[in-house]
């Protein structure tokens, strides 16, 4: 891998922390990486707390048997990392995705996560996240069917967008996503790409994301697009008009003087 593409795997991590405090998220995060899994997740940063490393350990590379020893456990109350989840949780009519996504982040290990999974209704809880929480949410550890298909929509989602809600920063943030991805949901990934003809769009200007998907034996040139339909040409229309409302947003919010929310 070369330094430059390394280079912009880590800068990957930061921008994910720091979009936390431009209004992408609601409170500041920690990307802690285990150097022997290559395992990322986000974790709350408690008011003085220093950057540290946390061991995590996957329980797929790819889905099938979970590793011996991590069964979990489903008794009493819910809880992660030893703190039992709030009162009410998760209450879907009015609180904030940083507040569902909080008791998953307290977790210590895949087996705590994957038991927690189990005393919701995680389809339902991870459809009710934007793209970008539920990316985040998908940092920790596996997630279960039917929660995993409905995390592979939201990150499909979320890489067809990618560009147009983040601009400069849809590189490091796709980074971010690929490298919490296992193996197989990268691959599913890339073919729903190419059946939706949005492949070479999303990726054709993320020089980084394509030697770190052929770091890990994925080539674009195997996953083409298929043929355009008359439904392209009308969603590329759509495209254009909402770039130009965007452009014109930025250049109204320039001449006014005013600060555009993320």
């Amino acid at each position: 891998m070369s330094v430059e593409v390394l280079k912009h795997r880590w800068v990957a991590l930061w921008m994910a922390a720091a979009l936390s405090t431009t209004g992408c998220a609601t409170s500041a995060e920690v990307l802690r990486e285990d150097s022997a899994a290559g395992a990322y997740s986000a974790q709350p940063l408690p008011t003085g707390a220093s950057w540290e490393r946390r061991p995590r350990v996957r329980l797929w590379r790819r889905h099938g048997a979970p590793v011996a020893g991590t069964e979990p456990f489903t008794q009493g109350p819910p809880s992660c990392g030893g703190q039992v989840v709030p009162e009410g949780w998760p209450d879907y009519s009015s609180w904030l995705d940083e507040e569902l996504l909080a008791p998953f982040f307290q977790c210590t290990s895949p087996g705590e996560f994957l038991a927690l999974q189990r005393r919701v209704d995680m389809p339902r809880l991870v459809e009710a996240l934007d793209d970008w929480s539920a990316v985040r949410l998908g940092s920790p550890g596996p997630m279960e069917a039917p929660a995993a298909k409905v995390l592979q929509r939201k990150r499909f989602s979320f890489l067809v967008n990618a560009h147009r809600l983040y601009g400069a920063y849809a590189q490091l943030l796709t980074l971010f996503l690929l490298d919490t991805a296992f193996d197989d949901e990268v691959r599913e990934l890339l073919l729903l790409l190419a059946r939706d003809k949005q492949l070479e769009q999303t990726l054709e200007q993320m020089v980084a994301v394509r030697e770190a998907l052929e770091q890990r034996g994925f080539k674009i040139s195997d996953y083409p697009d298929r043929k355009e339909q008359l439904s392209d040409v009308v969603r590329g229309l759509g495209r254009a008009a909402d770039d130009m409302a965007a452009t014109m947003q930025i250049v109204d919010g320039a001449r006014g003087g005013g600060v555009l929310a993320t």
